[in-house]
């Protein structure tokens, strides 16, 4: 059996007794954006500590709430909100292991999302309610998970009321796939052609997502494995590189302009201009003329 990251559950246990020993993440990207204190959201089960990065711009701007890896919160999860309030988005990194740590959360995380319901699902549209309610946010929300958090993001495509959600190597999809896309929200997913048991699922998500007549922009990015997006500085996460694990700077600077784009044009109060859509993009990447648009309406 696989777990909701594409890694074998055993797998998953042995990566997390390693990290309760290892030091802290301390990796930084030096995103822009306006970094806020440590917020705490209230949810069903207590006070969950979270990050929020708002747009250096003032006034409403859409909203992502962003799920983490198996490897929980630290500074790698809190750099993908940084990047996300630069391109014009107020960005939410949440915690999902706020009860316990990775060791005695992972479980019931799992748990939830083979019963597709559950605290972990309370947690999330906690947040949801709570960024929504913040006085930056123009209404619209999306979600972006990596990992076990896309695996949860794929969760959320359907029935959630999302606007938009950005997959990144969630692992494999569920049998029934066309029936829990019918009504699928716009969808932009990334997954690493170097990792074995990725390759193939942009295919079939895209292909599935089609039968739906729902906007999507998947890829399959053949030179990049599973985790490209996330930099995080243990040492166990270096040596997965030969498991086709581990970051990949063009891959993720790629990724970046596709989500803000497409992010843009699905959350963004009126559609952007293509012109508008590159000066986001831009300030993620530096370059304004290698855009990746969604093909689909």
């Amino acid at each position: 059996m696989e777990s909701w990251c594409g890694l074998p559950p055993f797998r998953l246990l042995a990566h997390f007794r390693r990290q309760e020993g290892a030091p802290a993440d301390t990796s930084q990207t030096g995103f822009g954006g306006t970094a806020m204190p440590d917020v705490t959201i209230p949810t069903p089960r207590g006070l969950m500590p979270a990050y929020l990065a708002l747009p250096a711009t003032p006034g409403p701007a859409p909203s992502v709430v962003i799920l983490h890896d198996v490897g929980g919160m630290c500074n790698d999860h809190r750099n993908q909100a940084d990047w996300l309030a630069e391109a014009g988005f107020l960005g939410l990194a949440i915690d999902l292991y706020y009860k316990g740590g990775a060791l005695l959360c992972l479980r019931g995380v799992i748990r939830d999302l083979i019963a597709r319901s559950g605290p972990a699902f309370d947690d999330v549209e906690a947040c949801r309610s709570w960024l929504g309610a913040h006085p930056n946010c123009n209404g619209n929300m999306g979600v972006m998970g990596f990992c076990m958090g896309a695996g949860f993001t794929l969760l959320l495509v359907s029935g959630h009321g999302l606007s938009a959600t950005s997959i990144n190597y969630g692992g494999k999809l569920p049998n029934d796939l066309d029936e829990f896309l019918e009504a699928a929200c716009p969808v932009v997913a990334s997954y690493g052609g170097l990792a074995h048991w990725e390759q193939g699922i942009a295919d079939q998500l895209q292909e599935t997502l089609q039968r739906a007549l729902a906007p999507y922009d998947v890829k399959e990015c053949p030179d990049a494995g599973h985790s490209f997006m996330n930099r995080r500085q243990h040492f166990w996460f270096k040596l997965l590189r030969s498991a086709g694990i581990g970051y990949n700077e063009p891959a993720t600077l790629d990724a970046h302009r596709r989500i803000a784009a497409f992010f843009h044009s699905h959350l963004d109060g009126s559609m952007r201009t293509g012109r508008a859509n590159k000066v986001a993009c831009a300030a993620v990447s530096g370059r304004s003329n290698e855009l990746s648009l969604c093909s689909c309406p």
